[in-house]
């Protein structure tokens, strides 16, 4: 073969296709572009698909729940009252009503000490107390606790007790063959703080919170229906008006339904200057029900779920806030549903107003619940 033909042909190929360092850059960004935005689309996709798996699973526990929390205003109720008294028909019916919300307290605990005390008195001072017999649930949560009596109830850890007792209600809540647990996942139910009590767990893995008489949550909507608002209000027993940005406004009555002949007329008392938020008054006797709620995407509640210590007001740590003392200035019962915590002068499922971190939680009070 001819030398000078072999190179010729060679200048005559086209000239190998390269990349500069500049367009390798610029490739790699537009690349890395691309693939966090559909990351990102991938993300907002995920969080929205625990939202509505979280809304649909607090949907199915406001509807358990609810079919045991109707039913006990036409629940029987024996009490062992004198003869005398049961002539006198309203002092009867107060008794009544104090031994239904002990019921309601020891069948659908949301603490531990629901669990540990027993029936409060519902009538009559010692020697002659009156109070309920311990319903058979009551005797199940305590089983429960202990198993079976095989270890110290003070295992029980109070860091997540209220998903725990919502654990327990599912358990307890039978249709023929199957219970309310048969309506949970798998991976619905865990043990995070691993102290034997399973809690119920949300689409993002954390415990789902129960409080059976969230008065805070409540007494505080505004006519918007949002928090932290300009036309907060407290829950109202009468039929009351009041202005907001010069705009007049009537709240109806919306008494507690288990208090038909309205037996609780404790007076409103004012905001302990502790904490609080509305016009500065708390109301009683208004209707409420059971608040079953999940901290959202950024998995916080931000409502209250224990007392203020009073030496640290600005610090919010565990007291023992469910444990209403008699003593305490706003008289406060075990089967209070109304108690403002001694501290902080809060009731139960009050928002944290000031850190509107309660905007993303997902509850049954706006899934269908009432």
């Amino acid at each position: 073969m001819n030398v000078s033909r072999f190179h010729s042909r060679r200048r005559r190929l086209p000239a190998r296709i390269a990349f500069t360092l500049t367009e390798l850059l610029a490739v790699i960004a537009i690349i890395g572009i691309l693939a966090s935005s559909i990351l990102f689309a991938m993300w907002g996709a995920i969080e929205m698909a625990k939202e509505a798996r979280t809304r649909t699973q607090i949907t199915k526990l406001n509807e358990l729940l609810m079919t045991r929390w109707e039913g006990y205003q036409t629940r029987a109720i024996r009490l062992g009252l004198p003869v005398a008294v049961r002539q006198n028909a309203r002092v009867a019916a107060t008794a009544r009503l104090n031994a239904m919300r002990d019921l309601m307290r020891m069948e659908m605990p949301d603490r531990i000490s629901d669990v540990t005390d027993l029936p409060v008195v519902v009538y009559g001072t010692a020697p002659n107390e009156v109070r309920l017999a311990a319903p058979s649930l009551w005797y199940e949560y305590r089983r429960r606790a202990t198993q079976n009596g095989t270890r110290p109830i003070t295992d029980w850890s109070n860091t997540y007790q209220d998903s725990e007792c919502l654990y327990m209600i599912v358990a307890s809540i039978r249709d023929l063959d199957s219970n309310g647990l048969d309506f949970l996942h798998e991976g619905e139910i865990g043990d995070l703080d691993g102290d034997g009590m399973p809690e119920i767990l949300d689409a993002w893995g954390r415990p789902i919170a129960f409080i059976r008489w969230p008065a805070g949550f409540i007494a505080h909507p505004g006519l918007d229906f949002t928090w932290g608002t300009v036309d907060d209000i407290p829950a109202y027993t009468d039929l009351q008006t009041f202005t907001v940005d010069g705009a007049g406004y009537v709240v109806p009555e919306n008494r507690d339904p288990f208090d038909p002949l309205q037996l609780d007329k404790r007076a409103s008392v004012p905001i302990p200057a502790a904490g609080g938020t509305g016009d500065g008054v708390y109301y009683f006797n208004f209707a409420m029900y059971p608040l079953v709620c999940s901290g959202g995407p950024d998995q916080a509640l931000d409502i209250v779920r224990y007392d203020f210590q009073p030496a640290t007001p600005d610090v919010i740590e565990p007291f023992d806030y469910y444990r209403y003392l008699a003593a305490n200035a706003h008289g406060g019962w075990k089967n209070d549903p109304y108690s403002i915590l001694p501290n902080s002068g809060r009731r139960l499922g009050e928002p944290f107003v000031q850190s509107y971190g309660y905007v993303d939680n997902i509850h049954n009070h706006a899934t269908g619940g009432e």
